[in-house]
């Protein structure tokens, strides 16, 4: 069954109280974190599993031990390129954020992860990091040699750029593909990045950009080849790179494979489902004893300086295939 939230919270609220979900067996969605907060709980009380397609927040995860998260979070995000990054023990780290009082938490947090990888590293008085607060107010008419004086011509340059504003990041990433005349830059940004629409791609190619992504989408694939045939032949069209059809497809697919197989006990077996997607690898896991499920599976991948896009293995180098990434 389908049922349209018209994204109001008073439909979804009608649709709860008349008992139209009480005898599923899963419910996917709402995709808007306000209503799936009605419908998780409605779905908890009934020990029906919910599946989360968007939210990157786990605050509803908490004490509900029926909800999914597919997207994986802001923190588990750090986690992966604070692991990286720390690879880079010996080299220059460099940490640029626009001073944004609102992301105050988030730029502690990050610093704080990014040093407790490196504590497995080597000693903190070995590791050179430097932090630059970069707007106008505190670099006024010098931006690029606010930058330039914490880059070091002799190492190479691990640059994080911590920000999801289109504006700032494609300041700050022009003033820097500048500066790698004369430098080693790496740089590493945010998975949001991908969604900018007024930046200058090259210059994630030519500072060897790496950013995490919850989905890599291969159009060498034989399964997504065979899919989009489908797809051309019933919509008669193709599906766009950044579509929710490949999304909307492993989602249903995962779950609904799951649930045949488990019925409502498949949250007892997540560990042992695994299907092939289009997509996606799901990785859940409890963010405590009592909470829901939190997909942990985070890819790391890299603008090569030849115009590829390559995803990163676990050793942290480039794996030999071209890949069409999604987020």
């Amino acid at each position: 069954m389908v049922f349209d939230t018209e994204r109001d919270s008073e439909r979804v609220r009608e649709i709860v109280e008349s008992d139209s979900l009480r005898g599923m067996d899963l419910i996917i969605g709402p995709v808007f974190t306000y209503n799936l907060k009605i419908v998780a709980e409605f779905a908890s009380e009934r020990r029906i599993p919910v599946v989360s397609p968007l939210a990157s927040r786990n605050d509803l995860l908490t004490d509900n031990p029926y909800l999914f998260q597919v997207q994986p979070t802001f923190e588990t995000e750090i986690e992966k390129l604070g692991n990286f990054i720390a690879r880079y023990y010996d080299k220059n780290i460099v940490l640029i954020h626009p001073g944004d009082s609102l992301r105050t938490e988030d730029i502690v947090f990050l610093k704080r992860r990014l040093f407790y990888h490196l504590s497995y590293r080597t000693f903190f008085d070995e590791v050179v990091f430097k932090e630059v607060v970069y707007n106008e107010e505190i670099t006024k008419n010098d931006t690029i040699n606010s930058l330039e004086h914490a880059l070091t011509p002799d190492v190479q340059n691990i640059v994080l750029v911590a920000s999801d504003e289109e504006a700032f990041v494609s300041n700050v990433v022009s003033n820097l593909n500048t500066l790698a005349q004369d430098y080693e830059i790496t740089i590493i940004g945010y998975q949001s990045w991908q969604r900018f629409r007024n930046i200058e791609l090259q210059h994630f190619y030519n500072l060897n950009l790496h950013i995490c992504v919850p989905y890599i989408l291969d159009y060498n694939s034989e399964l997504v080849k065979d899919f989009i045939r489908n797809f051309r032949q019933i919509y008669h069209t193709e599906p766009e790179q950044f579509s929710f059809a490949w999304q909307g497809h492993d989602i249903a697919y995962y779950f609904l494979s799951g649930i045949a197989r488990y019925g409502r006990r498949f949250r007892n077996y997540y560990t042992r489902h695994s299907v092939n997607l289009l997509e996606s690898e799901y990785l859940f896991r409890k963010i405590d004893r009592n909470s829901g499920y939190e997909n942990k599976q985070i890819h790391l991948i890299r603008y090569n300086k030849d115009f590829e896009i390559t995803p990163v293995n676990s050793d942290y180098e480039s794996e030999g295939i071209n890949i069409y990434d999604r987020r």
